[in-house]
Order: structure tokens, then sequence, then C-alpha cells
């Protein structure tokens, strides 16, 4: 079994190139959010669901990325240029975007 942790496209091309390369090697492709099944994730769901904390309006989320990782990573590193990689909320928090589109229930 092969893994491949974080490989993130943005344009659609290469995401189909992605979905293709793998339908040629027989690799299982998979987008796994995992923090959805963390419990206190799953609670905070079921409270939301079934309308015990009232009808939400407004999620604030806080992603803390230290001065230190955003230096090293998005202004020197791998991250650095949209050209070669995802802009820096994309590449850090699409865990965290993928909670709130989960708890908010695709209500837009």
């Amino acid at each position: 079994m092969h893994a491949c942790v974080c490989v993130f496209q943005v344009t659609a091309a290469d995401c189909s190139e992605i979905v293709s390369a793998c339908a040629q090697s027989a690799v299982m492709l998979a987008v796994c959010h995992v923090l959805r099944y963390d419990p206190a994730v799953r609670k905070i769901k079921e409270l939301i669901g079934c309308g015990a904390i009232g009808d939400v309006v407004h999620i604030q989320h806080l992603e803390p990325v230290g001065f230190y990782h955003f230096a090293h990573s998005f202004v020197r590193g791998n991250w650095r240029n949209e050209e070669e990689s995802s802009f820096s909320l994309l590449a850090k928090s699409c865990h965290d975007l993928d909670l709130i589109h989960h708890w908010a229930g695709g209500r837009r």
C-alpha cells in the first residue's frame, strides 16, 4: 500500500491528472478529512444538528500558525510561491475549512 499525504492541487486539470495517474497505476485515491471522526468534532456536529445550541449563524475558528512556521514554510519554504504550490490558507488550513463546512452542513 502506498500513501501520499497532503498532495493538494488547486486546478481542475491538476486534479484530473492525479485521478488519471492513480487509475492507470491501479492506486486508490482518497480524500481523508480525519478530523471529522474526532470525538469532540462529532459532538459539536451532534449539538448543532439537534439544535441544542440554537441556530448557528457564525463560526469563528482559529488556526494558530506560528510566525516561525509561516516564515519557514510560506515565505522561504516549499509553499512560498502560488505558481509552485497552493496559497497558505488552502495548504495549511484545508482540514479546518472542511470542519467549518462539515459543521455548517453545507449551508451557504
